[in-house]
């Protein structure tokens, strides 16, 4: 009667030619291989050395599934990525959370040459748009005060405040107080901002952006 013996091997790094060496088996190529086939592939190594090789693989740490999180969070902070599937907030969480206003926050995702950005309201309102990450993404929270200037015939004449996500022109006009009813004629509401060609006529499309008035009736 045998009895069998284990022994556990020193954690093996993995090799930029994506192998890890065992004892009595030699370099055993892994990349791109699940546990399961690694342990299968080198208990055929091992048969006729070992009396009934019995292999057990645990990925301990991936090193190269990594998640950049930056900007806007209480620590910066590379995160591994798990089987679970990570998603964009667990990522802001995994970095203690933000630091300023969530409403006036916004998050972008840089994937490769891909760049997506969003408010933050917005990701936590919709489900969907909490895409999950993949190796390699960097997330970056970005604090991004937004601000308008109301001029004329409103009953405040200032800078103000407004949220990520935006507002409506008429949101606007009521944080502002609202039109002066003695001077303010509502069909001749001017918006000044510079857009993006993409959406004035052809003809007025000139630079990357470009100053532009809209005249806006508010009857």
């Amino acid at each position: 009667m045998t009895s069998a013996r284990a022994s556990a091997l020193p954690e093996q790094m993995v090799a930029a030619d994506g192998t890890i060496n065992v004892p009595f088996a030699g370099a055993v190529p892994v990349a791109g291989k699940s546990p399961q086939r690694i342990e299968r592939r080198i208990a055929r190594r091992l048969t006729g050395k070992a009396n009934q090789p019995q292999v057990m693989v645990r990925v301990i740490r991936n090193v190269t599934s990594n998640v950049m999180v930056v900007g806007e969070v209480a620590q910066s902070m590379r995160m591994p990525l798990t089987a679970k599937g990570e998603r964009l907030l667990d990522a802001i969480a995994a970095a203690g959370g933000v630091s300023q206003p969530v409403s006036q926050l916004t998050v972008q995702l840089t994937r490769g040459s891909m760049v997506q950005a969003m408010p933050l309201a917005e990701v936590i309102r919709a489900p969907r748009e909490n895409v999950r990450l993949a190796p390699g993404d960097v997330v970056t929270v970005s604090f991004q005060p937004l601000s308008f200037t109301v001029l004329g015939a409103a009953n405040k004449n200032e800078e103000i405040s407004f949220e990520a996500q935006g507002i409506s022109l008429a949101q606007a006009l009521a944080r502002a107080g609202g039109l002066e009813d003695k001077r303010a004629d509502a069909r001749g509401v001017f918006l000044f901002r510079f857009e993006d060609p993409l959406a004035l006529p052809y003809e007025s499309r000139v630079g990357p952006t470009m100053p532009f008035n809209w005249l806006l009736s508010m009857r």
